[in-house]
């Protein structure tokens, strides 16, 4: 398999490409740039985003397969965060796939969001972040009945694992546990759904799969969730980890507007020959052995 990455200095994508690599395949990326790529000896090649030379960059390469990991999250947005939350979940997305179009690429599986399903299975984002995903995906549709472009859309929890530059809560909870440091955090009663980006990329390549095994190309979602856990037990498991207590500070913050209180699952069908592997005590036994405790 010949497959295009974009996002390629992304965290799960750097996972991907390493997963696929090791499997024989070719990987490429397709990155704005912006961040480095954290192992590029898993890509044969990454192409700079040209907005203007997206059709033929992929005319020329011809991949079996796009899987789309770029992404621009903020979680509660500003006046100031529209352009670039727009322009990288959005136009980019169609940019993507207007280019697929002309290049004669039909394949593509894409990363949504449980953000998206805000209490209910129907799409209700959940913010701003939610609604760029939605409206991509609207996109995807249109390209799909329009041109044959086929997509399998995974709808995605929280992922967590090694070497986690994005700053998110996992990552938040072992290092104030390693430091001592006092955590703020909101009353704690919201579900997490958490899978280890290993199990992520997975489910990504068995999405692929599905792909390219099929005569025609596929127009589908799934659901992909890990172990569902709440804030507040999620501490106890890190401080299980850790074998340090975590000083948190629950209710010290409020929760978010709109905040997810417990992921919709119902949104789509798991997704079919795929389960996560590392459970969620294992993977943070792991990322606690990593990560190096400050000296005393």
């Amino acid at each position: 398999m010949k497959a295009l990455i974009t996002g390629a200095s992304g965290f799960v994508a750097t996972e991907l490409a390493a997963q696929l690599s090791r499997a024989g395949h070719r990987c490429f990326g397709l990155s704005s740039g912006s961040r480095p790529l954290a192992h590029p000896e898993h890509f044969e090649q990454v192409l700079p985003f040209e907005p203007d030379r997206l059709a033929e960059q992929l005319t020329t390469l011809q991949p079996d397969l796009v899987f789309h990991t770029a992404t621009r999250f903020v979680a509660e947005h500003q006046a100031q965060d529209l352009q670039p939350v727009l322009e990288a979940n959005v136009l980019f997305g169609c940019q993507l796939l207007e280019a697929m179009r002309q290049a004669g690429v039909r394949r593509l599986v894409n990363c949504s969001s449980h953000w998206v399903h805000f209490e209910g299975a129907a799409p209700r984002p959940s913010n701003f972040y939610a609604l760029s995903k939605q409206m991509f995906e609207n996109a995807l549709a249109y390209y799909g009945d329009a041109f044959g472009i086929g997509s399998t859309t995974l709808i995605l929890g929280d992922s967590y694992g090694p070497a986690d530059p994005r700053g998110k809560l996992v990552s938040a909870l072992i290092d104030a546990a390693h430091s001592g440091r006092e955590l703020a955090l909101s009353p704690g009663q919201q579900v997490l759904s958490l899978t280890h980006v290993c199990d992520v990329a997975a489910a990504l390549q068995v999405a692929g799969e599905r792909q390219l095994q099929a005569s025609e190309p596929l127009r589908e979602q799934f659901t992909v969730s890990g172990e569902l856990i709440r804030l507040v037990d999620l501490i106890e498991v890190v401080q299980a980890a850790t074998g340090r207590p975590l000083h948190a500070r629950l209710g010290a913050r409020p929760y978010r507007f709109r905040e997810v209180m417990q992921p919709s699952l119902n949104a789509a069908p798991p997704l079919p020959g795929w389960q996560a592997r590392i459970p969620l005590r294992d993977g943070l036994r792991e990322l606690a052995a990593l990560t190096q405790a400050p000296a005393p």
